[in-house]
């Protein structure tokens, strides 16, 4: 729909600007905003239920070795998933973690995930 400089009842729906035609096309339903039209286009997703994921699809949950955080920009706040510290496959935080992949050799001490364990 070409730019009416009007103002119009907001409808609910996500929107983004098509750079080749500079019209207004609708977003994947499972974004409430994107740069684009593709499920991978996601900047935002329902918060209540959904976190955004690196590459720009809306999940319910964050995948094994990721943990979910607020983030929070002038324009919208959305729930993303970051990924945990290097060895740790579940964790509560960047510097928490609560379970390590001991298949690759590491073990937990004091929240982290270590090659090799302390003596004591």
């Amino acid at each position: 729909m070409p730019e009416s400089h009007r103002c119009e009842k907001y409808t609910g729906k996500a929107y983004y600007i098509d750079s080749g035609t500079s019209e207004t096309r609708p977003c994947h339903s499972s974004c409430t905003q994107c740069k684009g039209p593709k499920p991978t286009d996601c900047t935002a997703c329902n918060l209540i239920t959904e976190v955004l994921l690196n590459d720009g699809h809306c999940v319910n949950d964050c995948p094994e070795a990721f943990f979910m955080t607020e983030n929070r920009t002038n324009e919208t706040k959305t729930n993303i998933c970051l990924p945990c510290p290097s060895g740790c496959t579940r964790c509560d935080g960047e510097a928490s973690c609560v379970r390590c992949n001991m298949d690759k050799g590491f073990y937990l001490q004091d929240r982290m995930c270590v090659p090799t364990c302390n003596k004591g």
